[in-house]
């Protein structure tokens, strides 16, 4: 696993903590059977860093390698997305869902840059 993310996701854990905020936590099977659901697509980093996944969106944009990391915690449907093709510590894409249904569309008119790194996201979240 990257240095950096394994860090940040550590920090991000400890200050989700001080403000008695938790998630869900999957087991080893989930996780197994949600990359035999995506052809073997999670890298082993995101494999090791998940704590849970229970939706994802079923975009065309999954076939060019994004995966949903987050949901829009705002209602409005628009969930985030990281590219598995760019590396241990990829950007993070907030994912129009009502762009089209078509992935090269999705890709150029869909995607909004949230953090330049998945690292710097969690580095930089803020727990209201």
């Amino acid at each position: 696993m990257n240095t950096e993310v394994y860090e940040s996701v550590i920090d991000f854990i400890k200050r989700a903590e001080e403000k008695s905020i938790k998630g869900s936590v999957c087991n080893i099977d989930d996780i197994r059977n949600l990359n035999n659901k995506l052809n073997g697509l999670l890298p082993q980093w995101y494999s090791e860093l998940i704590e849970s996944i229970k939706n994802y969106p079923g975009l065309e944009i999954f076939k060019k390698g994004y995966i949903c990391i987050a949901s829009d915690s705002t209602g409005g449907g628009d969930p985030y997305f990281i590219d598995t093709n760019a590396g241990d510590n990829p950007p993070v894409y907030r994912v129009y869902h009502d762009v089209s249904d078509n992935l090269d569309e999705i890709l150029a008119k869909g995607r909004q840059l949230v953090s330049n790194s998945l690292s710097e996201l969690f580095q930089s979240s803020i727990f209201d």
